[in-house]
Order: structure tokens, then sequence, then C-alpha cells
């Protein structure tokens, strides 16, 4: 504790002990000290010693002009006792000892003076140990720990985030050797009111689909059975009506597409490609005498009898269906 109160007294900067002049209800000027310790009663003894100390404090101000005359006295007389000493004449030595004495006189005076003095501060109330701790607070400091906490893992998500490689145009695909095989233009809401497919029929659209198709065939080659997975990090970024497009757009051009719908979760294949659903056939290899597994679910657990749904020209559809526990197992 002394430690830090020294600590404390060289920087001017007091946690320990804090002095707070005031007014009372009288316009009288109170001090009012307050103290902290690890006890209260350290705390409580702080404030006493502090009290102490700002009594003396306040005496020793008020003996401080009693005091400078009671030396500037003490000079004179000196000064008069050396001259008594030095002169011969007897009626010139006779008034300084006359002069003498009343300094002694005076200095006794002021001794007197001196001992009593008192400064103008009373102690009004006595120290009284708190009777709660300032410190330490467990639920404030929880909450200020989850704050610290919390803007620590925000800052290192953001500096995670600023430093991880992303997409966000063409031009950031080259470092990764990646090909760009089309961009699609942005299309207004309302040429959207009758479906993704109706809008790809025409229109920049039309052309940017076209290219991909272009590419995606030159890439893929002649192989007899070409397979091409469609997918994002996010939904709602346009998986479900990109591969729709790209399935039509393909079955336009002659060839025979299967699209299967994986996302069990979301799956939006159906509402893509609307209600112009022809009918159900089974699949090449599959017993057509058997009962149709029509989804992705069933198809996993009956793969002999899977049944694709006619959507468009050359472009069958296996939708996702409900999962659960017995096609989850079948799955994995």
């Amino acid at each position: 504790m002394s430690d830090d109160l020294s600590r404390e007294l060289s920087a001017n900067s007091f946690n320990r002990l804090k002095v707070r002049a005031r007014l009372d209800t009288q316009q009288r000027g109170v001090y009012e000290i307050q103290a902290q310790g690890e006890t209260p009663e350290a705390a409580r003894q702080l404030a006493e010693d502090g009290v102490a100390a700002l009594l003396d404090w306040d005496n020793a101000r008020a003996k401080q002009s009693v005091t400078r005359s009671r030396q500037s006295l003490q000079g004179q007389l000196q000064n008069l006792t050396a001259r008594i000493e030095a002169i011969n004449d007897p009626l010139e030595r006779q008034s300084l000892v006359a002069a003498r004495g009343q300094v002694l006189q005076n200095l006794s005076q002021m001794a007197v003076l001196e001992t009593a003095a008192t400064g103008t501060l009373l102690p009004v109330a006595e120290a009284v140990a708190p009777t709660r701790p300032v410190s330490p607070r467990p639920l404030r400091n929880a909450a200020l720990a989850g704050l610290l906490a919390l803007f620590l893992a925000t800052g290192l998500v953001l500096l995670s985030d600023s430093l991880r490689r992303r997409v966000n145009g063409t031009e950031d695909l080259l470092p990764l050797g990646l090909p760009v095989l089309a961009q699609l233009p942005l299309v207004r809401r309302r040429n959207l009111a009758q479906g993704f497919l109706p809008a790809s029929h025409s229109g920049p659209l039309y052309e940017s689909i076209g290219f991909l198709r272009i590419n995606v065939q030159s890439m893929l080659g002649d192989r007899e059975h070409r397979r091409l997975v469609i997918s994002s990090s996010y939904p709602g970024e346009g998986k479900s009506s990109m591969t729709a497009a790209l399935a039509e757009s393909l079955g336009a051009a002659g060839q025979r597409v299967l699209v299967i719908d994986a996302d069990l979760r979301r799956p939006t294949q159906l509402k893509v490609w609307g209600p112009d659903r022809i009918g159900t056939h089974a699949l090449p290899g599959t017993d057509a005498s058997l009962p149709p597994a029509n989804t992705v679910t069933e198809m996993f657990l009956r793969p002999d009898a899977a049944h694709a749904t006619r959507v468009g020209t050359n472009v069958d559809l296996l939708p996702a269906g409900t999962p659960t526990a017995e096609t989850a197992r079948a799955a994995s």
C-alpha cells in the first residue's frame, strides 16, 4: 500500500487515496476523503491516516506565519547581543539592553503563540469501513471480458476475411488458373416476372447462355457420358436457374440432358421449370416394371426403379425429395 501511494504521488494520479473539496449546506468548506485497501479495515485505517495527515498539514500552515515572526525576532536578538558585546558606550549599551529585553519578551510570546497555533480544519465524521467492495466486481468484469472477446473475435474475423483470397470478378480467377466460361449480365427484376427460363430465351441473357453452352461442350469433349456439377457457397446465387438454362440450351442443341437436383434441403428445380412437365419415364438401365422412384431420395433406396420427369426438349429432371434417416444411411 505504501509503494502504491508513493507511485501515485510521483505520477500525480491517485486511486488509493482521494481528497475531494466541496461545500456543505452551510457554505462551509468540507474535505471528503475516500480510501481503498485490500480489506475494509485497511481502507478505514488509510482514511484515518489521510485525515490525520490533512490536519497536520492545516496546523503546519497555521503555524507558518508565527514561525516566521519568531525566526525574525531570533535574528534581531542575535544582532542586539552582538552589538551589546561590541559597544563600550554605557549610555548606548543601556539602550541596547532595554531593546533586547523587549525582543526577548516578544519572542516568548511568539513561542507561546506558535505552540498554541492550530488550523481551521476540524474532523466532522469518523472513517467508516466500506460495506461493498469497489473491486473486483465479477459481473462487471465478466461483461467487460465478454465485450473484449467479442471485439477481438470480430477483429480476427475481419482480418481473416481481408486476407482471404476471394473472387469478385473475372480478373480474380486468373491467379487461380481457372478459365472463365461465360459472364452473365444483370437482369432487371421486371424481366424475371415469368421466370428465369423465359427470360433466357432472348436478349443478352440468351447470348450469354449460348456462349456458356459452347464453352462447356468444348471442355467436356465428345465422351458418351458427361457429368457437370453446378454449385456455390451460399443459397440464392442462381445455381438452380443457371442449371435449368444451361440444360435447356443443351437440349435445344440436340443433347440429351438429365438434371439431378441434389439440394435435399432447399430443392428448387421443379419451381424453376414450372408446371410444363410432360410425364415420367424409366431411366436407361432400370426396370420399368417396378414402382417408379421419382425423386433423388427414392433413387437412393431403389436405384433400379429410377424414373425421371420430362421437363423440356431432350431434358429430363430427377427432383429432390424429402430426406429421411433411411435415405441418409443409403446416401452415406
